[in-house]
């Protein structure tokens, strides 16, 4: 019904609002960024070095092993 959808449109949007918060306490990511979350800027996809600069993660490493499949390995901690 449409009380569900404008529920669930709210508390999309305080997530949105909370994650916004959390990561502006705890990264140095840019405004136009942070816009991102709720569409006020377009989508972008930070690179690895660009999560580390902003605080996003501590390290990155590049893993040049294959997993079992043969597949390359990334791993990232938080």
């Amino acid at each position: 019904t449409l009380n569900r959808i404008d529920e669930a449109t709210i508390r999309l949007r305080n997530d949105i609002e909370l994650s916004r918060k959390i990561i502006k306490a705890r990264a140095k990511v840019p405004t136009d960024i942070l816009n991102t979350l709720d569409g006020k800027s377009p989508s972008v996809i930070l690179s690895p070095e660009n999560a580390k600069e902003f605080g996003l993660v501590e390290d990155v490493l590049n893993l040049g092993k294959s997993g079992d499949s043969g597949m390359k390995v990334a791993v990232w901690t938080a």
